[in-house]
């Protein structure tokens, strides 16, 4: 009972920890809860002294999250997270709504976009949006619950999420059918130094996300922010472009016949399941299920 008691005073000063500790900035957790600035910070003091611990460094006019405060938010987002299930078994809604899934774009016609048609089948009631996002920004929100499971080839490990392997990928360089290189004698990657190539927009790391090998140069001439944008140029001009080969084969491309681009091992990120399954349970189950016969081992 004192347990009930200790967590009951402050109960309910999480959500607004939880809003201050995720952005680290008062104006930001103020218009997400719809609370005025000083009852916000009022609401992260009286936390700290019910605790008698900081969760925040102040450095200026900022609040830092500081080590102790992290490990309280990672707490926090997991008892809000079994709450959130618990109630949505109670209403019986495990499995209606919303599913957010970020896929690196040129993977989702491979194994996502297959398993979400499958799933309509077994549960109507479930509503996938799918999303592209990079690997970092794709464990920030799924930290945060507003992404449930991630698709990509790139994942960064945490201790806080789970890490499946799907299988993997081939990759190749890919154009047109009426593409000048079609029909040449295989060329190596020295050889394309000066053909022209459609590629991704960098991440933030400077990098292009694509599997080009980085100790080649290439010359890209048009950079795009989806797959689906990279594909349509390639089949409008003289264009190369390197993409997963169930992708490229589907769109009716032609693939270069050339070693060196290195095949991806695709990954499905989420937080750790719970005990009872719900929807974000049988849209994994169904991506794993699609994968396997499509993906090499």
């Amino acid at each position: 009972m004192d347990r009930v008691r200790r967590l009951s005073e402050f109960w309910s000063w999480l959500p607004a920890f939880r809003a201050v500790a995720e952005s680290e900035h008062l104006p930001t957790a103020s218009r997400e809860l719809a609370v005025s600035v000083p009852a916000i910070s009022r609401t992260v003091r009286l936390l700290e002294e019910s605790l008698g611990r900081s969760l925040f460094d102040r450095v200026g006019r900022s609040l830092v999250l500081n080590p102790r405060g992290r490990g309280f938010l990672d707490a926090v987002r997991e008892a809000m997270r079994q709450v959130d299930e618990g109630v949505e078994h109670v209403i019986a809604r495990a499995f209606v709504g919303a599913v957010t899934v970020s896929v690196a774009g040129p993977l989702a016609s491979i194994a996502v976009l297959p398993a979400l048609s499958t799933l309509r089948a077994s549960h109507p009631g479930i509503v996938p949006e799918v999303v592209t996002l990079a690997a970092a920004a794709a464990k920030a929100q799924l930290a945060r619950g507003h992404v449930d499971l991630a698709v990509l080839d790139d994942p960064i490990p945490s201790d806080t999420l789970a890490l499946v392997r799907l299988g993997r990928v081939d990759y190749g360089v890919w154009c047109r059918p009426a593409h000048p290189l079609v029909g040449s004698p295989p060329p190596s990657l020295a050889d394309l130094r000066d053909a022209a190539f459609v590629a991704p927009t960098p991440g933030d790391d400077g990098r292009t996300p694509d599997r080009w090998p980085v100790e080649a140069p290439r010359r890209v001439v048009l950079r795009v922010a989806d797959s689906q944008t990279g594909i349509d140029a390639a089949l409008a001009d003289d264009l190369l472009m390197v993409l997963p080969d169930a992708t490229a084969r589907a769109r009716g491309l032609v693939r270069l016949p050339l070693d060196g681009v290195p095949p991806a091992t695709i990954f499905l990120q989420r937080r750790p399941p719970l005990a009872e399954p719900g929807r974000i349970d049988a849209v994994a189950d169904a991506i794993r299920a699609v994968a396997a016969p499509r993906l090499a081992p």
